[in-house]
């Protein structure tokens, strides 16, 4: 026998596995001040009823030392509990955290003028507590009481997700004075879930915010109220305009989280009792039913859902409404059932019985009857990522992650036509804010377009795009042509919202893109860093051309856009690639038309260009720079661009832009096929004159032919070459060349381009002269005998169009033609 307090012979005993072992009132007194006294994360089961009639009591767990630990009460009963109020956190329970809180019932009486009160005064972290009876009478008073038949309050942030289940309330809670947030199950909630519990007591209030199941919603994306039955009776001063059957009072916002609910006011309820009390345009209310279908059994076969987890029971011959007491029979429903679970007219239920359930009519992806989802609709690649070919596949995808699967993966497999498709499935993840149901997954468009996406809807909520809310995405390889528009309230952009963690690598966006009201973005509407190891953000080859615009007329806060993003916020970016033609409309004065920088933002900027404004990182650029190929050359490799076809950078294509260098000229040999150089770059043979070199153009390039190039950008294009090259006396390098004296490289000297005598390494790829005559230099004589250097250049004669002899014709012909200086194959 061991010893405990003062020295008294103890009532707990551990098991084997170090769980304290209660039996008595002694017993759950003693472990109520092992807690008290710092071992907050000690284990325990009942292990018989406690009769707690005359004990002086402590609750388990305080601000200073929250219980952390198990409690099991192993469905057993505690009596007599009698306890007036000294302090904030009152209940079994004071103050929990990361706890497991169930299995008993309790009855007795609770007094209190002070906050978190009830079988739990409060329970923070990821707390749980289920299975719980309470029949205790609760009397409160004064300030906010947090008050709730089972749990008083739960957290102040998003890390305090208390999940609440299978349990409740049949006594009676009598509030007065000016407090707030009382529930019948859950007194005040920031992102607390309740599901499968009975409000059936009372509450009786004379001021505002009596909820049947909760009392108060800090935050739209809290955990929900799911399966719950309020059938209890609510009673308030005439003046009370937020007293209702399920959520009393709702911090705004909307929310998919609150489902099959259903209430019954209970006898003798004030008739301005409603379902929610306020808000009732953003939560689903309970569905109201009525003394007969409670009794038939059908609303606890309702509120078991799919059946595959049963959480209601009821003995239909002596039970008049649904128990969580799993020792009565489970209800059946009898007959035949629509594939979504609902009965057909006549069905019964019985607590025996067999049912038929019709399948589902999968058309184009969901159910004709039902909406579900067809999940077979788009197969799987080897990566586990759904292949998406066309526009009906893509708005399955988009309802798949908007049920909740938030990391599924896409690719798309070929371009994509949106013109007929249903929108109101978009934006893809429709999870907000809320932490955990963001888009956290990878959709790959292995270069492929959208065409005719039209997302226009002005009053939509916050986060508006093709994507709603993301995290820690890799978005890649796709965009959005200009057929398509985006336009919502605020935070819009292809991306609404994104936090931290993610790719966008070669993301285009050609969209014109608008917002009533703040943070709007060609790309992203907003980034927030907030997630301290998801800051950084990585954007490469992205590009946006439409219109970015907030229509918010006023001075303030609305006008945050930009072509890139409206608002960056606390996170680290890195941007690679970038550019932008795009108009942005209705900035704030600092915006600077790429993004606007806030708190807590670094930035690394490296090859990024922008046409309609400055901003630090980035190069303004001309419409004659972006045709001219310059811009796709400075945007790095990944980019291509087709001089004089192509108008601007273009990503997944063979087409890369060569540089002929800033002195204008350059050599190159190069052995893969025949050669046209498309741009402004001319090639050229050289032979020997005395002492100079005299330069000869050529129309194309045999493969293996060494020559000089004069110009600034262009591209290698494989054709069969014609140019007679047999007087050529330049020679090529395969490989780096050593050189030996006789060898002449083309370089700048005292501002005179010319071949002089070259030392050390020739690079491979490079042309050379060879001459043993000791000069030290070899200077150009150009023969433009093709005459494309004297053609037109004016504005007025731009649109001229020549053959290579430098005569004039009406229009481009098949094969190379000369236009505003540059060759074009047509």
């Amino acid at each position: 026998m061991a010893f405990g307090l003062a020295g008294s012979i103890s009532a707990l005993e551990k098991d084997a596995d170090g769980i304290y072992q209660i039996s008595d009132a002694d017993g759950l007194v003693e472990f109520a001040a092992l807690v008290n006294g710092g071992e907050a994360a000690a284990n325990a089961v009942l292990t018989a009823d406690i009769d707690l009639t005359g004990v002086s009591w402590t609750p388990i767990g305080g601000a200073s030392t929250k219980f952390s630990g198990t409690f099991d009460g192993q469905g057993h009963a505690i009596t007599g509990f009698s306890y007036t109020a000294t302090a904030d956190y009152n209940g079994i329970f004071g103050y929990i955290t990361g706890a497991t809180v169930r299995g008993f019932s309790v009855e007795g009486e609770l007094t209190s003028t002070f906050k978190q009160n009830g079988v739990v005064g409060q329970a923070d972290g990821a707390s749980v507590v289920s299975d719980i009876h309470s029949a205790l009478n609760i009397n409160v008073s004064g300030a906010k009481g947090h008050t709730g038949g089972i749990v008083g309050g739960s957290g102040t942030s998003g890390s305090h997700t208390l999940l609440l289940e299978r349990c409740e309330y049949s006594g009676t809670l009598t509030h007065s004075g000016t407090g707030d947030c009382q529930g019948g199950i859950l007194g005040y909630t920031y992102q607390g879930t309740i599901r499968n519990c009975i409000f059936s007591g009372a509450i009786h209030g004379e001021n505002n915010k009596y909820g049947g199941i909760l009392g108060y919603c800090k935050v739209p994306e809290f955990g929900g109220i799911q399966n719950c039955l309020s059938v209890g009776t609510i009673t308030c001063d005439a003046a009370c305009t937020t007293a209702a059957a399920l959520i009393a009072n709702w911090n705004g916002g909307a929310t998919t989280n609150v489902s099959n609910n259903y209430y019954l006011l209970g006898a003798g309820s004030s008739d301005n009792v409603t379902t929610v009390g306020n808000k009732t345009s953003s939560v689903p209310a309970p569905t109201l039913v009525t003394s007969e279908q409670l009794a038939s059994g059908e609303i606890t076969y309702a509120l078991n859902g799919d059946q595959s987890d049963i959480a209601f029971f009821q003995n239909l011959d002596t039970d008049p409404l649904p128990t969580l007491d799993a020792s009565h029979p489970t209800v059946y429903l009898v007959g035949r059932q629509h594939c979504d679970g609902t009965a057909y007219d006549g069905a019964t239920y019985s607590n025996t019985g067999s049912t038929s359930r019709d399948d589902h009519d999968f058309t184009a992806g969901f159910c004709t009857y039902c909406g579900s989802i067809d999940p077979s609709f788009a197969s799987l690649d080897a990566e586990g990522r759904y292949e998406i070919s066309d526009a009906a596949q893509l708005v399955w995808f988009a309802a798949l992650v908007g049920e909740g699967n938030y990391n599924a993966c896409a690719v798309l497999t070929a371009d994509i036509d949106m013109q007929d498709a249903d929108i109101s499935r978009f934006p893809i993840g429709t999870g907000g804010d809320t932490a955990g149901k963001r888009y956290v997954g990878t959709f790959d468009g292995r270069g492929h377009k959208l065409s005719n996406f039209q997302l226009v809807n002005p009053s939509a909520a916050a986060n508006y795009g093709l994507f709603n809310t993301a995290t820690g995405v890799v978005l890649k390889d796709f965009w959005l042509d200009q057929t398509c528009a985006i336009e919502g309230r605020e935070t819009v952009g292809l991306v609404g919202r994104h936090y931290g963690g993610g790719t966008f690598e070669g993301i285009g966006n050609c969209a014109d893109v608008t917002g009533t009201q703040n943070n709007v973005g060609g790309l992203i509407g907003a980034v927030f860093g907030n997630d301290k190891d998801k800051k950084q953000v990585t954007i490469t080859n992205c590009w946006t051309t439409g219109r970015v615009t907030t229509t918010n007329p006023s001075a303030g806060s609305g006008k945050d856009c930009g072509a890139l993003t409206g608002w960056f916020n606390n996170a680290t970016i890195t941007i690679t690639g970038f550019w932008t033609i795009s108009e942005v409309a209705n900035p704030k004065a600092d915006n600077m038309y790429v993004y606007r920088n806030g708190a807590g933002a670094s930035f690394t900027v490296t090859n990024s260009f922008s046409m309609n404004g400055s901003q630090s990182g980035y190069t303004n650029f001309t419409e004659e720079q972006l045709a001219s190929g310059e811009i796709a050359y400075g945007l790095g490799s990944a980019w291509s661009q087709l001089i004089g076809t192509d108008p601007q950078p273009v990503l997944w294509a063979s087409n890369p832009v060569f540089y002929v260098g800033d002195a204008g000229y350059a050599t190159m040999y190069d052995t893969t096929s025949d050669l046209l150089l498309c741009g402004n770059a001319q090639a050229y043979t050289a032979h020997q004159v005395g002492t100079w070199l005299t330069l000869s153009p050529i129309d194309d390039v045999p493969a293996g032919t060494p020559v000089v190039l004069r110009g600034t950008y262009y591209n290698k294009v494989s054709t069969s070459a014609t140019s007679d090259t047999s007087s050529n006396q330049l020679l090529g390098t395969d490989s780096d060349t050593e050189a030996d004296g006789t060898m002449y490289v083309l370089a700048e000297k005292d501002e005179t381009i010319g071949f002089y005598k070259a030392t050390g390494t020739i690079p491979a790829g490079k042309a050379y002269f060879q001459s043993n005559s000791g000069v030290k230099a070899f200077l150009l004589d150009e023969d433009d005998a093709t005459g494309i250097g004297n053609l037109p250049t004016s504005h007025e004669e731009a649109t001229l169009v020549f053959d290579l002899a430098g005569r004039r014709i009406q229009k481009m012909q098949k094969g190379i033609n000369v236009t505003a200086g540059r060759k074009i194959l047509r």
